[in-house]
């Protein structure tokens, strides 16, 4: 009976720690944008080319370090966020995802997009930055209440027959 009643202990412990970790930890909001390069030419017959150099550029590399930079940061005022940027694998688009602890994060994004493009003509060369899909409205990052909770559930239940079969093994009790 006392192995029975560690281990359900065990569980209801785990279980109230993983319930007040979801109810106090701050909530992460998350909001992404994308840009896409966009080929500079008066002449349309010379896109075809500026298209199939485009890989050997490192336009969208330069794009990526620029968007990230602590320059362009600085630009945009320094917000309070963690920026993601990365370029799409076969694609002429970057993605943007930024993630804060206010909803100002959308806001701030924007202003980074801005920045980026205010120092972009610096880089002189064949492609503009174009928005492709704004910053987008907030949402809560992951792991989200519901994942926390999962997650306990599947912990305390887990830590509970762990505990109740180390004290049978400790003490040989039933």
């Amino acid at each position: 009976m006392g192995a029975r009643r560690f281990g359900i202990g065990t569980a209801v412990l785990v279980l109230f720690v993983g319930v007040a970790f979801a109810v106090i930890r701050p909530v992460a909001l998350q909001s992404s944008a994308k840009i896409v390069l966009v080929p500079v030419t008066n002449h349309h017959s010379t896109l075809p080319s500026i298209l199939d150099g485009y890989d050997s550029s490192g336009a969208g590399g330069s794009r990526v370090e620029l968007l990230g930079s602590a320059d362009t940061l600085a630009a945009a005022g320094n917000p309070a966020l963690d920026l993601t940027v990365r370029a799409i694998p076969d694609t002429r688009v970057i993605d943007l995802e930024a993630t804060g602890s206010t909803a100002d994060v959308q806001a701030d994004l924007g202003r980074v997009m801005e920045a980026a493009r205010t120092d972009a003509p610096e880089i002189d060369d064949l492609w503009r930055m174009e928005t492709l899909q704004s910053p987008s409205v907030p949402v809560a990052a992951p792991p989200t209440d519901l994942m926390v909770l999962a997650a306990t559930i599947l912990l305390a239940a887990l830590f509970g027959v762990m505990a109740m079969l180390a004290h049978r093994s400790l003490f040989g009790e039933e």
